[in-house]
């Protein structure tokens, strides 16, 4: 699965970036830990000891159903913490998801009793954590509106635009984009072989070639436009 890290998220996500010299300050001399692909950072259902600074890789942050459905939530890229995991220290909840690298991650970890400390003493580092847990909140109930509300054609043809954004060839398959959207393998293929048709991709064995991106991008808007506001 292509990294999302790479994508330029449009600015109703901005996000505050951190003062160097703040990150820097609380995360000094804090541990590294160092994830192969598909290792695990936090499994559903465990206690968060640690508040992570993804250093270099990419993260997935996803729900699994107790029938076995599964939903990304949303990916954590370099220079980025995990929302989720500063709302549930901040709360004292346990992780409600699985957090897996989806390619070699390598991940500052703060310590609670350290988090806590530095949201009194570094008035930017506490500015920032309230901006991503603010901002992660808005994230999940847009994700839910494109879930309830988004037809899956076009938030299939939204995926493919985005992880084309560098090359035309999407490394994926029918399973992995399935996941991505969180739908079943059957209705990702069916939606795949009728873009195929249209002559707006070409599918190949774990892979998938954007021919006509701007055919995509028009599906895409039709979503967005479908979306209801606030």
């Amino acid at each position: 699965m292509p990294s999302q890290c790479s994508i330029t998220l449009p600015s109703a996500y901005d996000v505050p970036v951190p003062p160097t010299r703040s990150w820097d300050t609380v995360f000094h001399r804090q541990s590294v830990t160092r994830l192969d692909p598909d290792n695990f950072m936090l499994r559903n259902g465990e206690p968060c000891q640690h508040l992570f600074l993804l250093l270099e890789g990419s993260i997935r942050v996803q729900k699994l159903s107790q029938s076995g459905h599964e939903i990304v939530l949303y990916h954590v890229c370099p220079g980025q913490i995990c929302d989720l995991a500063a709302a549930c220290i901040l709360a004292e909840h346990h992780y409600p998801a699985d957090a897996i690298a989806e390619t070699s991650a390598s991940l500052a970890m703060l310590p609670r009793s350290q988090f806590f400390h530095a949201l009194e003493t570094v008035p930017a580092f506490r500015d920032h954590i309230y901006h991503r847990v603010s901002f992660g909140v808005t994230r999940l109930v847009n994700l839910l509106e494109e879930v309830a509300f988004g037809p899956m054609d076009g938030r299939l043809a939204q995926r493919l635009v985005a992880f084309a954004h560098s090359s035309p060839m999407v490394r994926t398959t029918h399973q992995q984009l399935a996941v991505e959207l969180g739908t079943a393998r059957e209705v990702v293929s069916r939606l795949l072989k009728n873009f195929e048709r249209h002559g707006w991709i070409k599918l190949h064995r774990g892979s998938v070639e954007i021919v006509n991106a701007v055919a995509l991008r028009g599906i895409a808007s039709r979503t967005e436009q479908a979306t209801p506001a606030d």
